[in-house]
Order: structure tokens, then sequence, then C-alpha cells
């Protein structure tokens, strides 16, 4: 009966210790998860020490009823292991292996049964002191830097300060406070030296090492069993007790069989199912983890940057990473029409055929997502997105989720997933992907700030073109361009004709619609990704990646001819004819570097205007 009301005990408690951790997650506190832990631990290992007295005392059916009993006490405290162990996704089976090291270590060295037993013990607990260590340090895809280590060596006397209320049989405290103390007295946190660190520590650091360095980490693969040996073997006496390394030596093999077993075992779902659901427990929280870094990854990502082009590409880029989703697209609101969507990036399938595509607001799955503020998931849609494939190809996609970027209460956009699964999307992924939207909206808030200040300092509010500032950084990137790839760039330097004559015949407004016409037309006869700037006055730059001399001198015939046109019917044929004179220089050709080539092209165009001035004044 006493038996039956500890395994009850047990059970609920270990009921609530996982509940506790699953809404740590969620935003709970993170002492409400060490304390409820404890005391399951306190339950466990005091009745197990209970236990483990009568047991010699105990009959022979009560003995085997103790054992059963122990048993169960063990396999929660490996279960609460993994769960401790599945907050760190590299080292979610680390303790198990770890235990297992020390306690064929442990064997080889002599040891008594008590005392291997809390030497097993301690290597299961040897790490809740990270509990206290931030998961941004904590899972951090890389080496640490100085303060990262100095927060992470802390986590033996975190977990030695949380352990020590507990009345344990062996001097678990001690073993986890010393876990990391080297031989050479080089070790944290007391830089013990030799025998004063205890035995139990002493064989846990072994084994947590050589672990270490057979496992893989995302920043480096894990090395072969015999580097491992050679590299513990080559440190004793100086970061290890040579007595405990040469007991590692001796089971290597052993070492080497087990480690590969419990990874077999860990992968098997027929061989143990209890372990199995272990194993599938911990993932789930190992995944929810991952989703709570990802999401921390996205707004230390988004806040990195205030080119909204930027922003908005890694946005998609992680979002969908983070989904596994088939294509991720971010609608923002047109500025120029309020009314519309446009889908500003997509990465993924069909995101050629999706960028720059238009929704209504109110319209359709996305357009209503947007009018409502409200999010939504579902099977695909095929009448909400214009899509265009070629040779009318069927569109695969099926599942859809659409979540609204707000800021500020005044919806900016939507962020949309699909896959070509069905069902392919929960309702946990679809309050994760409005999590994603919520920190989106303000990085997207910030750059489009930016882009709008920077663009008023970078564009003449005349012609709306860029200005000479820009025109610089503009024109080296391009250079630099065209330099890796072997590239030419070519450059119009570009001067209106007696333009002074119409702002004296018609007045400065008047001068002002020339200029913008002038600016439409240069727009209208270049490409998309070329660059016109006005340059201060009535001078004007157009630069034209990845174009030859020759073709940029057609251009410029084009230019003048348009804009000969455009003076006749606009201001009438006179003696000061309104005009455009052009220089042509091309990279690399005619300059190196980008103040070379501006200063090649002005020489030119000030060589054209002499000639049309001369050719005037013949006629």
């Amino acid at each position: 009966m006493q038996h039956n009301a500890r395994r009850i005990l047990i059970s609920v408690l270990a009921l609530v210790a996982c509940a506790a951790y699953t809404s740590a997650w969620m935003g709970e506190s993170r002492a409400l998860l060490a304390v409820t832990w404890l005391f399951v631990g306190v339950a466990i290992y005091v009745g197990s020490s209970v236990a483990g007295a009568r047991l010699h005392s105990a009959s022979p059916t009560r003995k085997a009823s103790a054992r059963k009993i122990d048993d169960v006490y063990r396999a929660t405290t490996e279960a609460l292991a993994s769960a401790i162990a599945a907050k760190d996704t590299h080292e979610q089976h680390h303790v198990h292996r770890v235990r297992r090291i020390c306690e064929v270590i442990s064997a080889k060295l002599g040891l008594d049964e008590h005392l291997t037993d809390g030497i097993s013990v301690a290597a299961l607990v040897h790490d809740v002191g990270k509990l206290g260590v931030p998961e941004n340090i904590l899972l951090k895809p890389g080496p640490l830097d100085p303060e990262e280590f100095a927060r992470m060596s802390n986590h033996a006397a975190v977990g030695a300060k949380i352990l020590e209320g507990i009345d344990y049989p062996w001097n678990i405290t001690e073993m986890v406070l010393h876990h990391h103390e080297k031989y050479d007295g080089t070790g944290y946190p007391g830089h013990l030296a030799g025998d004063h660190i205890p035995l139990g520590a002493r064989i846990i650091a072994v084994a947590e090492v050589y672990d270490g360095l057979v496992s893989d980490r995302c920043y480096k693969r894990g090395w072969n069993h015999q580097q491992a040996i050679e590299h513990i073997e080559k440190l004793s006496r100086i970061h290890f007790d040579p007595a405990v390394v040469k007991a590692l030596l001796a089971v290597q093999h052993e070492v080497a069989s087990l480690c590969e077993a419990t990874d077999n075992r860990r992968h098997s779902s027929t061989s143990d199912p209890g372990a199995a659901d272990r194993c599938a427990a911990a993932d789930i929280i190992a995944q929810a983890n991952r989703e709570m870094m990802s999401l921390l990854e996205i707004a230390e990502t988004l806040s990195s940057t205030l080119e909204l082009d930027e922003v908005l590409a890694l946005l998609a880029q992680r979002t969908r990473r983070l989904s596994e989703a088939a294509t991720c697209v971010v609608f923002l609101r047109d500025l120029s029409n309020p009314h519309n969507l446009v889908a500003r990036i997509a990465v993924g399938r069909y995101q050629e055929s999706i960028a720059g595509s238009i929704v209504t607001i109110g319209r359709g799955v996305t357009g209503k997502v947007a009018s409502r503020i409200k999010p939504s998931m579902g099977h695909y849609d095929p009448n909400d997105l214009p899509i265009q494939l070629p040779d009318h190809a069927a569109i695969e996609l099926k599942s859809y989720m659409v979540a609204p970027i707000v800021s500020y209460g005044e919806v900016i956009g939507t962020i949309n997933l699909y896959d070509d699964s069905s069902n392919a999307f929960t309702g946990d992924d679809l309050s994760t992907l409005v999590s994603v939207a919520g920190r989106a909206a303000l990085a997207i808030q910030n750059a489009s700030a930016f882009e709008s200040v920077r663009d008023s300092a970078m564009k003449d509010p005349v012609t709306g073109l860029y200005n000479g500032r820009y025109l610089h950084s503009h024109l080296e990137q391009e250079i630099n361009r065209a330099e890796r790839r072997g590239e030419p760039v070519s450059v119009l330097g570009m001067d209106l004709d007696n333009f002074k004559y119409v702002n004296d015949s018609f007045g400065h407004d008047r001068g002002d619609v020339v200029l913008r016409d002038a600016a439409g037309i240069f727009q209208h006869l270049v490409r998309d990704y070329d660059l016109v700037v006005r340059n201060g006055g009535d001078e004007f730059v157009v630069v034209l990646p990845g174009t030859p001399a020759a073709e940029a001198r057609r251009t410029a015939e084009r230019i003048q001819r348009r804009i000969h046109q455009y003076a006749k019917r606009a201001l009438g044929s006179g003696k000061l004819a309104l005009g455009v004179s052009v220089g042509v220089a091309s990279y690399p050709d005619d300059a190196a570097n980008s103040e070379a080539l501006l200063a090649r092209a002005d020489a030119e165009m000030y060589r054209d205007k002499r000639s049309r001035k001369q050719r005037q004044l013949a006629a």
C-alpha cells in the first residue's frame, strides 16, 4: 500500500513538473519550473533511499517490489533529465550518455555500488544549472564570447545551489559544483586540484568531455572515438585525473559501443516503446524551444538593418525556414493606391510569378485578412493570388496561412505561407506566424521611415529623381559589381541646352515643368534598372550597368532626338531652342573608378555642347 501511494505521488508530481516545464516555454517563471522539478527530485530520491534501506530487511517478495519501485524512480529521473536536456537541442541525449560512461568508468575503478549509484544520479543532473543560462547563450550556434562564456560557466554553481536543499544519500551537490574543475587547479568555480576535487566530479568531467568531443554541433563535426581518446589522454594530469583516464582507456571499446547503442535505441521506435515515448516528449519540448529561438533569431535579424528590401528578404527567408513551407510572400500596402497590397518579396516556389502581384484589400483570402485584421488558414484558394504560370501549368499549392502585419493599429501588410501538401499548417503554426508578424511590424515600420527620410535627403524635390549625393555611392557599387562580373558600366553626362532661356522667357514655374518632363523622357528611354540622377541645375546623369560604349551612344542619340521633339511641341522653335548635350564614358575602357568616369563623361558632354553650339551658329 505504501509503495502504491509513493508511486501515485511520484506520478502526480512528475506530471506537474512536465506541465510546469511546458508552461515555462509559454512565458511562466523559470523559478516555478526549477522548484517543481526539485520537489519531484525530493520525492524520488528520498523515497529511493527509504526503499533501499528497507530492502536489506525485507522478504524476497518485498525486495523484488522495492527494486521495481527503484526502477520507477530511476526512469522518472531519466525522463525529467531528458526534459531538461531538451532545452538544449544539441544535448538532448547528452546526460544519458554521460551517465552510462560514468557507470562504466566507476565499475572499472572498483567503486562500491552505493557510490556508483550516486555518481550515476549526479551525471543525470550535472547540467541542471543550465536552467539559469539564457537561451540565446545556451543555444548559440557557435563559440561563445568571453562574456557569454562567463554566464555559461556559472551553471555549475547554479546547479549546486538548486540541489543543495535535497537530502541525497550521496554528495551530489559537490559533484555537480565541481565537475568543471581541472586536475591542475585551473578549472572552475573553486580552482580545486588533484584529490581535492570530489571523485564523482572527476569521473563526470572525463565522461562529459568525451561525449562532447564525439558529438556533432551545428558549428563543428564530432571527432571520431580515437581522436577523442587521444585528446583526453594528452590532458591526463592537466585537466583530468590520471586514474580516471586510465580507467577510461581500459574500457574505451565498451564506452564507444554503449554510446553507439544509446544512439541506436534513441532512433528505434520498437525496441523500447517507453523510451520512444520519452524521446517523443523530449522532441516536442525541443521543437517548441527551436521555434522560440527562431522567433528570437528573426527579431534580432530584422533589427540588424534599416534597408526595407533587406528586412523583407530576411523576414521571408527566415519565416519560410521556420515553418518549412513551400513559399513565403510578404505583401505591403501600395502607397500610390492604399486600397491595394503589393507582393514586395516572395521566396520559394513560384517566387518569380508571385513577386509584384497586387491584391485588393477586402477581396480574396489575403485582402480579407488585411481588412478584418484577423489571421486565417486553410485550403489554398487559386483566386487569391494572380499567379501566371507558363504554358498554363497547374498551381500545386494546397494549403495557406496568412497573418496581418499591424503597426499602431493600422494594417501595413500581410505575411503569407503556402505549401503543396494538404493541411500543412496547424493552429500552433498560425500562432507562431502571428508572433512573427508582430515582430516584423516594428522592423518594417522603422525601415520604411528610414527609407522615407533617406529618400527625402537623396532625392530631388522637383523631379523626384535621386540627386548627386546618391549618385556617387550607387556608381561605386555598380563598378564593384562590374569588376566582379567582368562587365562594362557606361555613364551619360547630360546638360540641357538653353535652359536659362526657358526660365527667362516662360518663368521658373514653367522651367520646373520642363525639368520634370525631361526627367520623364530620360526614364522612359532607359531600362528599369538604369539610374537617372539630377546632378544639380539643368545637369543630369544616367548610369547604365552592363552597357558598352557603343550601345550607350545609341541611347544618347535617342534621348537627344526625343528632347528635340519635345521642345518643338512644348516650347516652339526659336533661335535658342531647348536641347540636350550628352557625353559618354565607359568603365573600364575610359576610366577605372567612379570619379574618373564622371569626369570623363562631363568632359565629353562639354565637347558635345561646343560642337552643337557651333552647328547652331553656322545654321
